[in-house]
């Protein structure tokens, strides 16, 4: 994977030197707010604490921080090649709590708001990807 995605970059001759690239592993950072913070709940019902703390992330990171580029890495539900390597791969991590579950989409929406792509693909986790994009930042300056 880390050798096509940095062809493939190679041959945009992105120069970004002088620039700041900001990367989020998404279920990481969905996680920790999600436990960290106390719940909350929109008028409707819908638990809503990992969108008010992701935003209130998102918002600080653009204007305190104001990198060049922001982007997020998440996790697939398909198998990656650690599961197929090594059959026991996270499986004592216990099920996703049932009050995040209806967050994930308001996630998605979230970001899209916030024009911050969110980058994933099949059989890699999501920090495979961001890993993927920090090695090519770097070739590119």
């Amino acid at each position: 994977m880390h050798r096509a995605m940095a062809q493939k970059q190679s041959q945009n001759n992105v120069d970004l030197s002088g620039q700041t690239v900001w990367v989020i592993d998404l279920f990481s950072r969905v996680y920790q707010l999600f436990h960290a913070l106390p719940e909350m709940s929109s008028p409707e019902g819908t638990p809503v604490s990992v969108i008010f703390g992701l935003t209130r992330d998102l918002i600080d990171i653009t204007e305190k921080k104001k990198p060049n580029y922001l982007f997020c890495g998440s996790d697939t539900p398909e198998p990656t090649f650690r599961h197929k390597q090594f059959e026991a791969y996270k499986a004592t991590r216990s099920e996703m709590p049932a009050d995040l579950v209806p967050q994930l989409p308001l996630v998605k929406k979230l970001l899209e708001v916030f024009g911050v792509p969110c980058l994933e693909l099949a059989g890699y986790e999501a920090d495979d990807v961001l890993a993927t994009l920090a090695v090519q930042t770097v070739a590119a300056g």
